[in-house]
């Protein structure tokens, strides 16, 4: 891997796969503010080390074009992520790495997020707009697994349970407020379109993934920028039947934003906001409370009569 990564620190040009992508799709520039730079030299380890990442992997046959268009990029797209959650801990203590074109699985398969391996897989054609969902992944796993744990759930999300609300995904402020997104996402109009879908639409961790790509688009879209790389446009967001409308978005944006300065939070080593349980993450579950008994006012009794005088003998 230091090899592979050593090969684009420079001599690297413009121009490759990645850039006809992005022309074929209509995205003149990956990014709103986009500026190429000059020098065309990429510090790779210093991206590393300010986004403390794991690493990045280059897939054999990626060019030097390709090579530097995937890393301008992704570095474009670290740097609003890190604006958004408000940490530059994305790697989340060097744990969470990127291969670009390097582990495709064929087919129609744009992107893919590997747990065990922590790694996020772009694929050398298609892996544009893809960034943000694969990093949700990454976050809703390592999350789960290194900071708000759960015996049964790795993922804050629950992973690939379908349950509007797993009672068993119990935790930390994380946790309770993904479990409390899922359960709102999972409520509205949006989501029952899919109702006929295939299980992998329902399975928590891919409603949390799309959800927070659409977030990015609208955080970004919300401070007049935009990304190209890191996701795909509002108008696709809120006409695609796999997304939350416009309306249901907002809906469910109070839980979300709450959830993302958390997670903020817990990346910067801070300490989260206060949550309520179960009151609060399921309210359809909570009981009435039954009224206190009063307590019984005490018998009142008749006095004992006092002793006579003069019976005692001396």
């Amino acid at each position: 891997m230091t090899q592979k990564i050593n090969d684009t620190n420079a001599s690297v040009s413009l121009g490759g796969r990645l850039r006809n992508y992005w022309d074929e799709h209509g995205i003149k520039q990956h990014r709103s503010s986009f500026v190429e730079w000059d020098n065309k030299d990429i510090d790779i380890k210093a991206l590393i080390q300010e986004y403390k990442l794991h690493g990045f992997e280059f897939g054999r046959y990626v060019n030097n074009e390709d090579r530097y268009d995937f890393v301008l990029a992704t570095k474009d797209s670290l740097r609003d992520l890190s604006w958004m959650l408000k940490t530059d801990n994305l790697g989340v203590e060097y744990k969470i790495g990127i291969a670009f074109g390097a582990r495709g699985r064929g087919g129609n398969v744009k992107a893919h997020y590997e747990p065990l391996l922590n790694m996020i897989n772009l694929t050398k054609n298609r892996g544009g707009q893809s960034m943000a969902h694969e990093y949700g992944h990454a976050l809703d796993y390592n999350i789960g697994m290194l900071i708000d744990q759960n015996k049964k759930h790795a993922a804050l999300s629950a992973g690939r349970s379908m349950a509007k609300f797993p009672e068993d995904n119990t935790g930390g402020t994380c946790r309770l407020l993904m479990r409390k997104l899922i359960r709102e996402i999972k409520m509205t109009q949006s989501f029952a379109r899919l109702k006929d879908a295939s299980d992998y639409w329902h399975y928590n961790t891919e409603v949390f993934a799309r959800y927070f790509e659409q977030w990015c688009c609208y955080t970004l879209r919300k401070a007049h920028q935009s990304n190209g790389f890191l996701a795909k446009s509002w108008t696709e967001y809120t006409t695609k039947p796999q997304y939350l409308t416009e309306a249901d978005f907002m809906k469910v944006l109070p839980t979300g934003n709450k959830l993302m300065k958390n997670i903020g939070l817990v990346l910067s080593g801070k300490k989260t906001e206060a949550f309520m349980d179960l009151e609060v993450a399921n309210p359809e579950k909570v009981k009435k409370a039954k009224p206190e008994k009063k307590a019984a006012a005490p018998k009142k009794t008749a006095p004992k009569a006092a002793p006579k005088k003069g019976t005692n003998k001396q």
